[in-house]
Formats: C-alpha cells, sequence, structure tokens
C-alpha cells in the first residue's frame, strides 16, 4: 500500500492470453430475492442501475427500480410496499427500507415515479413484491 501511494509499485504488465471478459449483466443476474439482507438488495439495485435494472414481481409482471437509496429503518415485511407518495416509494427489506424514486413496470419503457403508477393502479401500498425468479447468487 505504501509503495502504491508513494508512487514507487513496480508496474507489472498483463498477460492478455489469460484475460476475460465479464458478461453483460442480464435479467438474470438482477432478480431480487427479498430474504437478501438490507445492504446486499440495496447494492444490487444499485449495481444494475441504469440497465438492466434489478426486479421483482408485482402481479406477474416484472417492477424494475431506479434511483434507489437505503434507509436503516426496520419494519416490515420484507418485499412489501410500505409507502407511496410524491417522493417516491418504499419497499420493506431484511434490514431496512428501499427508497424507490422510479420504477419501470412490464414491458413500458418508461421509468415513472412511483405516485404515478399507484394513481393509476398499477402499485398500491400493502402489495407483495414476488422475487425476481432467475436471482443469481
Amino acid at each position: 500500500m505504501h509503495r502504491i501511494v508513494g508512487g514507487t509499485a513496480a508496474r507489472i504488465s498483463q498477460d492478455e492470453s489469460l484475460a476475460t471478459y465479464d458478461p453483460l449483466c442480464r435479467d438474470r443476474h438482477v432478480g431480487i430475492d427479498w430474504a437478501r439482507p438490507a445492504r446486499e438488495v440495496y447494492d444490487l439495485v444499485r449495481g444494475s442501475d441504469p440497465q438492466p435494472g434489478a426486479w421483482a414481481v408485482r402481479h406477474g409482471e416484472k417492477i424494475r427500480f431506479y434511483d434507489c437509496r437505503l434507509a436503516m429503518q426496520v419494519g416490515g415485511e420484507p418485499g412489501r410496499v410500505l409507502a407511496v407518495d410524491e417522493t417516491g416509494a418504499e419497499v420493506a427489506l431484511a434490514g431496512g427500507r428501499l427508497r424507490v424514486k422510479r420504477m419501470r413496470l412490464g414491458e413500458s419503457p418508461k421509468k415513472a415515479a412511483p405516485a404515478e403508477l399507484a394513481a393509476t393502479g398499477r402499485l398500491a401500498v400493502g402489495d407483495r413484491l414476488g422475487p425476481g425468479e432467475s436471482h443469481e447468487q
């Protein structure tokens, strides 16, 4: 560490014959497992924003999460929508809450405010969001 800070660390070239590429992040990588600890769910959501967007299931339809924050307030069954207002939505996590500013429901390309989805009956306080079916650890 001291060599890195001091600028004296040896430069070692990478062996290009051993180099590989990480695969693109796909839906199978970002399904939400609500049983996971709050920090892990938040890191998954944050890491998949803007694309493809971490997802769960609401009434058989994918719902994706964007512009989220982690709140360490505890309360509620993980995956349960606790609140929806003009500032966003709150979803219970195991050990916290996910504050969501934008969501995308179904095949719609539009990211909408949770209040907008609630006004059209597509999201409600008390909804239980199911896990992303193909979640990979």
